[in-house]
């Protein structure tokens, strides 16, 4: 497409009869007009009067405006061919997207690469409009045009390519945390996870065996059995076989001269009971937010992410535990918290697809489908979960700071991006360990 000319009349001068129709190119000069244009005697003159003996650089008007209109061209060329490229590069992606089977939230993907690649797309098409338009020759344009003539092509095409990666990394971004995963790539992570679970199931088989061996050992079994029994029963037998079989009892491996002892054990079947009631359903902690809970509760999970606050949590542990979550295609209940030593300071729970699902609105969480719990997963930014719709990302939650049921967990490498309740950035956090649980299949 061929640019509109560049307008110039030629007038004549007033000291010299001679056409102003010369321009000194230099950068010295580019500010000030009068040593900048007029006839050539003229700015002969005005050179040597101020000691700028470059008058190589003074060339006719028309050879000026040809060589920006030389240099306006190739960068319409260069836009009208990035503009191609990214109008098919789109294409690509887009499909990619509708036929990777291993891809969460399609809809959600399609819409953002959409808006990635429209916004840059538009700044494209609005620069080459601007170059495209009429420039004409007078004294508001001049310093524009000296600028566009000494305007390096090559440092213009650099800046272009530079964005277009750019552009090309944050989609990639997006496909990745996205759990975009080749078949190449899918096989070894299976085989990594078969290789986790035949190591698992050879430590299961040996923990077998030592029970085993135990329950053969007369004195631990004595135990074993009373250990299962209420504590009112416990307490009756305990009574009855000190008075008549005082023999046999003190022969076993534990020894209850003192009331300490059974009171210890009593403490235990409590423990323990308290641990099997919670284990029972949880289903109930689908859309809760839960404060101050022991890990003992959590027995029936399993453990996909346990590592310090003071550690970034980067993508490649996103896909990890996307991975392990949605293997077998089933939506079970994730929770995710902080945790200092055997405390879970404060933890929320949800089906993993409402925990895992991007957002990209920095002050508005996304309300569960299961309850009144708020889960937002801005990748650029931070995931977390709160009581209510509002937030404030930046980069992490600081709506509302005493409130004590936020958590908020930064993305980025800054340390300072952690939020536990009314605790807030690296001194009041670096103790505590970044955990998500996902509950065992068989419950």
């Amino acid at each position: 497409m061929q640019q509109n000319p560049i307008q110039f009349q030629i007038i004549t001068c007033n000291l010299t009869s001679s056409p102003e129709k010369f321009i000194c190119i230099s950068t010295q000069c580019q500010e000030n007009r009068d040593q900048s244009f007029g006839c050539y005697e003229c700015l002969i003159k005005r050179h040597n009067q101020i000691d700028q003996l470059h008058f190589d650089k003074i060339i006719e008007i028309t050879t000026f405006l040809s060589q920006i209109q030389q240099k306006q061209q190739k960068k319409i060329e260069l836009l009208e061919k990035v503009i191609k490229e990214q109008n098919s590069k789109k294409k690509v992606v887009q499909q990619k997207i509708i036929e990777d089977q291993n891809i969460l939230n399609n809809d959600l993907v399609q819409q953002r690469i959409e808006q990635l690649f429209n916004i840059d797309l538009m700044k494209l098409q609005n620069e080459k409009d601007s170059i495209n338009n009429t420039i004409t020759y007078s004294n508001q344009q001049q310093c524009k045009l000296l600028k566009l003539f000494n305007e390096d092509i090559e440092q213009y095409e650099k800046e272009i390519t530079e964005k277009e990666l750019k552009l090309q990394g944050n989609v990639d971004q997006i496909l990745e945390s996205c759990q975009i995963v080749t078949l190449q790539q899918f096989n070894i992570l299976k085989n990594q996870i078969q290789k986790l679970q035949d190591e698992y199931q050879k430590q299961l088989l040996l923990i077998n065996q030592l029970k085993t061996q135990q329950i053969t050992n007369k004195r631990n079994t004595f135990i074993e059995v009373l250990l299962w029994f209420y504590v009112p029963l416990l307490f009756l037998i305990f009574l009855y076989l000190n008075k008549e079989y005082p023999h046999l009892f003190y022969s076993t491996s534990y020894d209850l001269e003192s009331e300490s002892d059974l009171k210890q054990i009593i403490e235990k079947i409590q423990d323990q009971k308290s641990v099997s009631k919670n284990q029972t359903n949880q289903s109930w902690l689908i859309s809760e937010i839960l404060e101050n809970r022991s890990v003992q509760e959590f027995q029936n999970f399993t453990l996909l992410y346990e590592n310090s606050f003071s550690e970034p949590f980067t993508n490649y542990s996103y896909e990890q535990i996307l991975l392990k979550v949605f293997q077998d295609k089933k939506d079970q209940i994730v929770c995710i918290g902080a945790k200092l030593n055997l405390n879970l300071k404060l933890i929320g729970c949800d089906l993993a697809s409402e925990i895992f699902s991007l957002t990209q609105n920095a002050y508005s969480a996304r309300k569960s489908k299961n309850g009144e719990i708020y889960w937002y997963w801005f990748s650029s930014k931070s995931f977390g979960f709160s009581p209510n719709r509002d937030i404030a990302l930046n980069n992490t939650d600081e709506e509302d700071p005493s409130c004590e049921l936020r958590f908020s967990y930064g993305t980025t490498k800054n340390l300072e991006d952690r939020r536990i309740g009314s605790l807030k950035g690296y001194q009041n956090t670096k103790e505590y360990n970044l955990v998500i649980y996902m509950l065992n299949e068989n419950n």
